[in-house]
């Protein structure tokens, strides 16, 4: 039996046997994906389509910075809706190296809230702390979390 079948319970790892994707990583990919989450809310806003970007970024060019760091962790979203036992050597090799590329899209959010913070003498806003504060966060937890590791060598 596999060392890792004996780390977590049942309930850690689907139907083919691979550990799940837990909440807590569930909750750093959201995060990480939010300029897609935000443009999609952005679109169904009838009144003001741009209001939540604004609210969230210092501009539409930071906004679209913000959209091309999530670019790794979309990746990684896509892989994981692939992610079955027939699934191809590409799907595997993204999945594998998923840690980094979660980790690429973090260092990445944190260098574009910056920015943000700091665009056109703005000065950081709330949300530019709150998102810095969240992004160092999801840093040190893929960083640190044996689960997270685990999640991402099981399927080769």
């Amino acid at each position: 039996m596999n060392d890792e079948l004996k780390k977590y319970p049942a309930s850690a790892y689907d139907e083919n046997l691979r550990i799940k994707i837990s909440i807590s990583l569930w909750l750093a990919i959201v995060f990480l994906l939010r300029p897609y989450a935000v443009m999609l809310l952005s679109i169904v806003n009838m009144s003001n389509h741009t209001q939540l970007i604004h609210l969230l970024y210092a501009s539409d060019t930071t906004f679209g910075l913000g959209a091309a760091a999530a670019l790794p962790a979309m990746l990684l979203f896509i892989a994981w809706t692939k992610r079955r036992p027939d699934s191809g050597g590409t799907i595997r090799w993204i999945w594998h190296h998923g840690r980094a590329f979660l980790m690429t899209s973090a260092v990445l959010n944190l260098i574009i809230v910056g920015i943000s913070a700091f665009w056109v003498g703005r000065g950081p806003q709330l949300a530019d702390v709150t998102q810095a504060i969240l992004t160092v966060y999801i840093i040190l937890y893929l960083y640190r979390s044996e689960r997270v590791r685990d999640t991402f060598r099981d399927f080769l």
